[in-house]
């Protein structure tokens, strides 16, 4: 994720690993457990090295969450549209996308309507 001109890479970070505690924007560190994300086969963007714990939504919030091991009740399903850039949830009438607060690059992920803000447009994952 870039969003600044310092050419540091910045990373989704959980940081706390306890249900409810929001992820934030930190420079990427090699291995750092709290930082790498996968998905899973219902869309859920879980913790790698703690897969029990997802990101979750709750209204434009981000917040780690239990993860759910059969699809039957997931939370939150998120896309990745790779060719722009966009980490997405469909809801009924309207799309929203991951991103941060563009003044604040240090502060909690949340979910933006699109072209409210210049991040959701910016993640790449490996």
């Amino acid at each position: 994720f870039y969003f600044d001109d310092s050419g540091r890479d910045f990373c989704l970070n959980a940081m706390k690993i306890k249900i409810g505690r929001r992820v934030k924007m930190r420079p990427c560190r090699d291995g750092f457990r709290k930082q790498m994300w996968f998905w899973d086969d219902f869309n859920q963007l879980r913790l790698r090295q703690h897969p029990n714990f997802c990101l979750v939504r709750s209204q434009r919030t981000i917040t780690l969450g239990k993860c759910d091991d059969d699809g039957s009740t997931v939370k939150t399903r998120f896309l990745y549209d790779k060719s722009r850039g966009f980490v997405y949830v469909k809801k009924r009438k309207r799309v929203l996308y991951l991103g941060v607060e563009p003044n604040d690059k240090y502060g909690p992920v949340r979910m933006f309507l699109e072209r409210q803000n210049d991040t959701y447009d910016k993640w790449i994952f490996f």
